[in-house]
């Protein structure tokens, strides 16, 4: 809203020091500058005078009032000292009063919370003032910018009152409003800034517990007795408070708990003025939990353990007191004593020193870099390291670390995938956005036991075995996985570790780029992949069937503050939808790629307002720091309009929809249920023209040109985040394209997902969804066509065989559409192999060097088609979720030719042939998948067998397999068991929620 308006709503009165309440010297039907009072209602007084300032823009019989604010100095006889005044922008109202000016953040700081816990006001932006003068007497009204990471909805606009006094300002007033209670439930006081951590850790494995001194330094924000720091499940033994300087000091102090906010606050007996250095010191003792869980302990086969750590998001106050909140970065200077028993010790930073003893070891840890406490990490194990120099061109020589894959001994072969990967990835990123990998070493750590696919501690990133090791049968699908979690959380090293988000409320400037930057992380390692394809279905297409839910919520959450809700925020909404809202952005600003598959999405900076330079610009000015998204969208736009469209994609939950007439008109909604959607949407046109579709300055008519509305162009390349509908004649027509090859591969991705969702809500024929699909499979054939059209049809279907329709067209159709590719639901053909996967690869192989070919596990030689390979798997499974007769017995003859012996299976096939085993012989063949779990080595082959498992067609055997999982399935992977079971089908899904 214009900011006088602003005023008018919140009053310059609310939250003052000195408020008159009711106080006016000026009445209705006076003239004043020229203008008839029709009432006034707010006016502050002036310290030292009997002046005041009366502001009311809406009092004014003008008009022209409402959009710059009319203020006045009245003095004790009721004369007018002040005249009407604009905003005057670029600069501070006086020479020594500054945006950083040290004073007005302080002054800030109690404004926002009068309860004087220095909540932390950042970046204050003077960007707007208008000075009235009369009289003798002077007065400036300041509108400021600025965030308090404090309260969740960061950015915050307000008027700070000064009266001028021989050019130094004096503060009167603010109309800062106050932070919501339940936006502060849980948070810590700002009154300490820690700047480096000095962390002693003592580990016993046999006792799980440990013993451990921390010595935290940091600045006070402002006077206080009081700091806080989080703490919970540890043992605080002694504590102190030392004042550093000239002349440093011990403080007298208590320590209050409080439990429920898992804080602990050191009382001094004597206040700490603002800006002292302050060292706060705890030792404690603790444990090392069995539940994956903060510093956790995991077994490992054959025996041995592995300790590791896993914070995110706020479990490092439980190895640990420490500032546990994502703004709250320091350094850390970590110290290690454990068993000296053949284990190594890894962390974020390389060694400094080590000392080995008889009986134990100390590891000390060179300093890192300023970070979040959830980004610190502690392994302990026995590990092998495979080492690989990034390898880096001529000119980014020294930006790139080396880098090491550790694993349980014998794994060794298996981290190739994981290597090249890694090295690519790094100086793709590296490159493009210009920014050097901050850290001299990283270590990617395959652990037994984790919770999460992995986690992007810098330096020293840990991760699931699966999703770290490709073993030597590995399929195409799981190379693929494993290319895409370690390109994220590299990606990470930037968007999350360099620059971080203020909060959780804010999650997706971590998340979003990194699920954004992985594709870049992966076209660099394989180019032959031509992964950027992949990109609408595996996150834009997911992300908008999660934003459908009418509980859906932004990108930036209104509310996070419990543990659940952060866990919550770790959403596909955060993941894809971030992602999704990235791409337009960046489609928009104009990085787009035509170089063809392995280029990667971007070409070089076009111009100063181009995607990459703006996040060049966001990186570098925010590094080692965190930053909201109103600071990234301030980066990136170009001007005030495009930073207001930037920021409702990121404030507006759901999906738009957009309904092309054929005059070109076009009504916007909020797809699915009613609600606000952004106003603007920006494409690239086919001729790589911008385009914004937004509604005329007169009238709120959305409007394109004709004959956009005749093609594809409203949504070219399912690049933007939206839906779009069109009358049924363009849709014909759409359909005959595809039939004829005239649609780019791209555009129809967008175009089969929106005609099955549009028929799912009944705006639109199912028939045109049927017959879009047909055309695009028998005409291009592309994996991503095959994906989204199966997905569809294997839900149509399900949903009319639960109803008890007879004519299951939805399941005709994708049987029929399955027959017309049988070289690829054909068990006995091997993958890649048949000229019709060749001609279906359309050149998209892997051209990888020779040296490396040896990394790429594949069931053909050297060089290898990925997309028929993916897409044989992806045929199979369906052919056998369908019930595809033919399909079920070879894949069940070949189960049982090969004895179970499932490594005789090709790699490729093998869950499809073991599902359709399960299905085909009922119990036998399920007790044979349990078997089998306990003889297996791999975790990629015991997931294998519990998914063929939880296939079986029996309601007390399911029953049993979640019994039996409890039992005999390692922690982490018990979840996907309960998920197989769940998508087994109605009763798998009601049994999984028990």
């Amino acid at each position: 809203m214009p900011f006088s308006r602003f005023l008018i709503q919140k009053g310059l009165a609310l939250g003052l020091l000195l408020l008159a309440a009711n106080a006016c010297e000026i009445v209705a039907g006076d003239t004043v500058c020229g203008q008839i009072l029709t009432q006034c209602k707010d006016s502050i007084s002036i310290s030292g005078s009997n002046a005041k300032i009366c502001t009311n823009s809406t009092s004014m019989a003008s008009a022209a009032a409402l959009d710059s604010p009319f203020l006045w100095l009245v003095d004790g006889q009721g004369a007018t000292l002040c005249s009407e005044h604009g905003w005057v922008s670029g600069g501070a109202p006086f020479p020594s009063l500054s945006a950083n000016d040290a004073s007005l953040i302080h002054i800030l700081y109690a404004k926002v919370d009068p309860s004087g816990d220095c909540s932390d006001v950042r970046r204050i932006r003077a960007v707007q003032y208008a000075t009235f003068q009369g009289n003798g007497n002077a007065a400036t009204v300041a509108k400021f910018e600025f965030d308090v990471i404090k309260g969740q909805g960061s950015h915050h606009e307000a008027a700070l009152v000064f009266l001028n006094s021989g050019g130094s300002p004096q503060f009167l007033a603010s109309s800062l409003p106050p932070i919501p209670a339940h936006l502060l439930a849980g948070r810590l006081p700002q009154q300490f800034a820690p700047t480096k951590y000095s962390l002693s850790m003592t580990l016993n494995p046999a006792t799980k517990e440990t013993q451990g001194e921390v010595v935290i330094e940091g600045q006070m924000r402002c006077e206080s007795s009081n700091i806080t720091v989080n703490s919970v499940d540890i043992n605080i033994l002694q504590h102190e408070v030392k004042v550093l300087g000239a002349d440093p000091s011990t403080l007298q102090s208590t320590l209050h708990t409080a439990a429920n906010e898992e804080q602990v606050t050191v009382i001094s007996t004597t206040d700490i003025s603002a800006g002292q250095t302050v060292q706060v010191s705890f030792s404690f003792s603790g444990s090392i939990s069995t539940n994956m869980r903060s510093l956790y302990y995991s077994s490992v086969q054959g025996g041995g353990y592995v300790i590791g750590t896993h914070f995110e998001p706020t479990d490092a106050r439980r190895m640990f007191p420490c500032l546990d909140e994502p703004a709250m970065k320091a350094k850390f200077q970590l110290t290690v004593r454990s068993p000296n028993d053949g284990s190594i010790v890894l962390s974020n930073m390389p060694v400094d020193r080590h000392f080995n003893g008889d009986k134990a070891m100390v590891v000390v840890f060179q300093e890192s870099v300023p970070m979040s406490t959830y980004l610190l990490t502690l392994v302990v194990g026995k590990f092998e390291a495979t080492e690989m120099v990034l390898n880096p061109p001529a000119d980014l020589a020294g930006r790139s670390p080396v880098v090491k894959v550790y694993t349980a001994y014998g794994n060794q072969k298996q981290a190739a995938v994981a290597l090249r990967t890694a090295r690519m990835s790094v100086d793709r990123l590296v490159k493009k956005l210009d920014a050097d990998f901050p850290l001299p070493k990283l270590d990617l750590v395959a652990i037994p036991d984790y919770p999460s696919g992995a986690t992007e501690h810098w330096g020293c990133i840990t991760f699931r075995e699966t999703t770290l090791l490709t073993p030597a049968d590995a399929t195409q699908a799981d190379i693929a996985r494993v290319a895409s979690v370690v390109a994220h959380e590299l990606a990470h090293s930037w968007f999350g570790n360099l620059v971080t988000m203020p909060w959780w409320n804010e999650l997706w400037l971590n998340e979003g780029f990194a699920s954004f930057f992985e594709y870049e992380g992966q076209a660099a390692a394989f180019p032959g992949w031509d992964v950027w394809s992949d990109f609408t279905y595996n996150d834009a297409q997911r992300a908008m069937r999660a934003d459908v839910n009418p509980a859906a919520s932004p990108l930036n959450i209104p509310s996070v503050v419990t543990e659940a809700q952060m866990h919550s925020a770790f959403s596909s909404i955060t993941y894809s939808k971030g992602a999704a809202v990235i791409r337009t952005l960046a489609v928009a600003l104009g990085q787009m790629n035509n170089n063809g598959p392995g280029q990667g999405f971007f070409l070089s900076s076009r111009g100063s307002g181009s995607f990459l330079a703006g996040l060049r610009t966001y990186l570098d000015a925010f590094k080692f720091d965190v930053a909201s998204s109103r600071d990234l969208f301030l980066a990136l736009s170009q001007n005030t309009e495009s930073l207001h469209q930037f920021e409702e994609w990121a404030s507006l939950p759901g999906v738009p929809l957009l309904t092309v007439g054929v005059d070109g008109k076009i009504s916007v909604q909020r797809f699915e249920v009613p609600g606000l959607v952004p106003k603007s949407f920006p494409l690239r046109t086919a001729n790589d023209g911008l385009q914004t579709i937004s509604p005329s300055s007169h009238t709120s008519q959305y409007q394109v040109d004709k004959n956009v509305a005749g093609g594809a162009t409203v949504n070219p390349s399912s690049s933007g985040y939206w839906r779009v509908n069109y009358c049924s004649s363009v849709w014909d027509q759409f359909i005959l394209q595809a039939s004829n090859g005239q649609l780019s591969s791209a555009t129809l991705d967008s175009l089969l997902d929106d005609s099955f969702s549009l028929a799912d809500q009944g705006l639109l024929h199912p028939r045109v969804a049927l017959s879009l699909s047909a055309a695009a499979i028998e005409t291009y054939g592309q994996p991503s066509h095959w994906r989204i059209s199966l997905r569809h049809l294997s839900r149509w279907s399900g949903l009319m065989a639960s109803s008890g329709v007879l004519d299951n067209a939805a399941g005709k159709q994708a049987r029929r559409l399955l027959s017309t590719v049988t070289s690829f639901v054909d068990f006995s053909a091997p993958p890649a192999s048949s000229p019709d996967q060749e001609q279906l690869c359309q050149s998209s192989y892997l051209n990888s060097p020779s040296k490396d070919a040896s990394i790429l596990p594949c069931d053909t030689a050297k060089t290898c088609c990925h997309t028929a390979v993916m897409l044989q798997g992806t045929l199979l499974s369906y052919s056998v979720s369908f019930g595809e007769k033919a399909a079920m017995k070879a894949g069940n003859s070949l189960v049982v030719s090969s004895n179970f012996d499932i490594h005789k299976i090709p790699s490729a096939i093998r869950q499809s042939a073991l599902i359709a085993s399960v299905v085909t012989q009922g119990e036998f063949a399920f007790n044979k998948m349990l078997e089998i779990h306990g003889q297996e080595s791999l975790t990629l082959e015991k997931l294998r067998v519990l998914r063929a498992a939880a296939s079986v067609r029996s309601l007390p055997l399911l029953q049993k397999l979640l019994a039996w999982s409890l039992q005999n399935v390692r922690q982490q992977d018990v979840v996907s068991v309960i998920s197989s079971v769940a998508n087994s089908g109605v009763e798998g899904a009601a049994l999984a929620t028990l």
